[in-house]
C-alpha cells in the first residue's frame, strides 16, 4: 500500500480493488506520505529525508517479506526508486508496477524498463472522477508517455479554446509499438519523434492547431457538484470540463501534457511545464526538477526552473550549467531565464509539486 489512504486514489487504485478480488493488502511498518518518500534517497538531509527514507526502506522490507506481486504508486516513488541498490532485489516478486497521480518522466520510465525488464502501466484520474478515468492497463502494452484509454462507461472528449472537440493527433508512436512489440533500445524515443528531442516540443510549439486541448469528461463516476453548494459540476449534457491538457491519437490513447493553469506564456509562445522538465531531467546532476513562470516585464513571464541536486553526483554544477543543458535541446523560448538550486522541491501532501510556492523561492 504505496498509496496514501488519506487521498482517494489510495482507496480506489489499491486497496478497494484489492479488497475486492480478495487480495491481501501489505502494510509497510512505517506509513509514509508520497511527499515524504520522494525525497528518501540516499545522501539526504534533513528530517523529512530521514522520513522519506526510513518509509521507503520499510516499503521495500514489506515488499520483500510478503512477496508483493503489485505496487501502485506515483512518479516521484518511481523516479527515488531508481537510486536505491537494494530495489531490483526487493522488489523481484513483483509482476505490476502502475502508476498516477502525474505524468511520469519519460527518462525515469525507459531507466526504470532498463532495470527492472518491465514497463509502468500509467493511467490518468481526478477526484471529480472517483479518481480513475483513463488506464493503460484495458490495453495489451502500455504506451510511453500514454495513460491509456478510458474506462468503460467512461466517455472523453478533447475541445479547444472555443468549444469544439479537436482532430486527433498523428504524429504520435506508431501502431506496431502498441501492439507488444518491446523496443530493442529502451532509451529510444517514440516513433515518429526526432532522437534528441522532446517529445512534446511539437505540441507546445501549436497547441491550438488540433494538437492538444483541454479533456471533458462524461460518465457514472463523475461527481454532482463542490461542496458546499454544488456547484461547478457537470453541464446539462453531464459533460465536465477539467483543467488538464491532453492529446488524443487516432486509436484513442490519451496523452497527459499539462495543467492549464501551469502554461507559460512567454512573449505570446506557450510553454508548457513538463516539456521542460522531461529535459531537466536527462542532466545527470539533476534529482528533481519543477518548471513555473514568473512575471517578466518585457516578456510577460518568464521560464523559471526551481532544481534539486543529486547528493551522490560529485561534478561542480551551475545554474548556467543547466541552462546551457536546455538550450542545447529546446526553442529558446521555452530555456529557463531564472535556473533555482533548492535542497527540497515542496510539494502538496499527494506528492505533486506546490508550484505556487516555487514561484516565490
Amino acid at each position: 500500500q504505496v498509496l496514501p489512504l488519506y487521498h482517494v486514489a489510495g482507496w480506489v487504485v489499491s486497496l478497494l480493488p484489492t479488497a475486492l478480488v480478495g487480495g491481501a493488502a501489505v502494510f509497510p511498518d512505517v506509513g509514509f506520505e508520497v511527499a515524504t518518500v520522494a525525497v528518501g534517497v540516499p545522501g539526504g538531509t534533513g528530517s523529512i529525508a530521514d522520513q522519506g527514507r526510513a518509509a521507503t526502506t520499510a516499503a521495500l522490507r514489506a515488499a520483500a517479506d510478503h512477496a508483493v506481486t503489485v505496487v501502485p504508486g506515483a512518479p516521484g516513488f518511481y523516479h527515488h526508486l531508481l537510486a536505491d541498490p537494494d530495489a531490483v532485489r526487493s522488489l523481484a516478486s513483483v509482476r505490476l508496477f502502475t502508476s498516477g497521480n502525474a505524468p511520469l518522466a519519460a527518462a525515469d520510465e525507459a531507466a526504470f524498463r532498463a532495470r527492472y525488464g518491465q514497463p509502468v502501466w500509467e493511467g490518468y484520474g481526478i477526484s471529480e472522477s472517483a479518481s480513475v478515468v483513463t488506464t493503460s492497463l484495458i490495453t495489451p502494452a502500455p504506451v510511453r508517455g500514454s495513460v491509456g484509454r478510458p474506462l468503460a462507461g467512461v466517455e472523453l472528449r478533447v475541445v479547444g479554446p472555443d468549444g469544439q472537440d479537436l482532430a486527433a493527433e498523428t504524429d504520435l508512436p506508431a501502431a506496431t509499438e502498441r501492439d507488444g512489440e518491446a523496443a530493442d533500445d529502451v532509451d529510444a524515443p517514440a516513433r515518429g519523434v526526432e532522437a534528441d528531442r522532446d517529445p512534446l516540443d511539437t505540441v507546445a510549439d501549436a497547441p491550438d492547431a488540433g494538437e492538444v486541448g483541454r479533456i471533458m469528461i462524461r460518465g457514472a463516476t463523475l461527481f454532482s457538484g463542490y461542496w458546499p453548494n454544488g456547484g461547478g459540476g457537470p453541464d446539462a449534457d453531464g459533460w465536465f470540463l477539467t483543467g488538464d491538457i491532453v492529446i488524443m491519437d487516432p486509436d484513442g490513447w490519451f496523452y497527459i501534457v499539462d495543467r492549464k493553469k501551469d502554461m507559460i506564456n512567454a512573449s505570446g509562445f506557450k510553454v508548457w511545464p513538463r516539456e521542460v522538465e522531461d529535459v531537466l531531467y536527462r542532466h545527470p546532476a539533476v534529482r528533481e526538477a519543477a518548471v513555473v513562470g514568473i512575471p517578466d516585464p518585457y516578456r510577460g513571464e518568464s521560464v523559471k526552473a526551481v532544481v534539486s541536486l543529486r547528493p551522490d553526483y560529485t561534478q561542480p554544477v551551475t545554474p548556467e550549467d543547466i541552462a546551457n543543458f536546455c538550450r542545447e535541446r529546446l526553442a529558446t523560448y521555452k530555456v529557463p531565464r531564472l535556473v533555482e538550486f533548492i535542497d527540497e522541491i515542496p510539494k502538496t501532501p499527494s506528492g505533486k509539486f506546490l508550484r505556487r510556492a516555487l514561484r516565490t523561492t
